[in-house]
């Protein structure tokens, strides 16, 4: 299962409230192996580093985690923040962030091949 949903995040992104969050994701139904959604869940491949003020943040999205808490996919699909990108894992779950590029949307990684052999 997919999702359309992006909260607030600075500039990065106006789509949704933390509430319309919760609401689509507690529709995730249980048994999935493979959860695919544009954001990424609070804490894992969600890094998104400030310029002006040097700071790092995480800046994916608690209702999502809470959701994959429940839900516990085998995998979880992610991109939007483009300075995630890479493999995490939450609890047992592999969690990625697919991005292609940076925050400048320059092409910086290749494709993203998991392999579920």
């Amino acid at each position: 299962m997919g999702d359309a949903v992006v909260q607030t995040v600075h500039e990065l992104g106006v789509h949704e409230t933390a509430e319309g969050a919760e609401e689509v994701y507690a529709q995730i139904p249980e048994g999935i192996d493979i959860l695919v959604s544009h954001q990424p869940p609070y804490g894992y491949g969600d890094r998104y580093f400030d310029v002006g003020s040097g700071k790092v943040e995480h800046l994916g999205s608690p209702e999502l985690l809470a959701a994959i808490d429940r839900v516990r996919p085998k995998l979880a699909i992610c991109g939007h923040i483009h300075d995630g990108y890479g493999r995490t894992e939450y609890d047992g779950i592999v969690i990625y962030n697919v991005t292609l590029v940076d925050e400048q949307y320059r092409l910086v990684h290749a494709p993203t091949v998991i392999d579920f052999s």
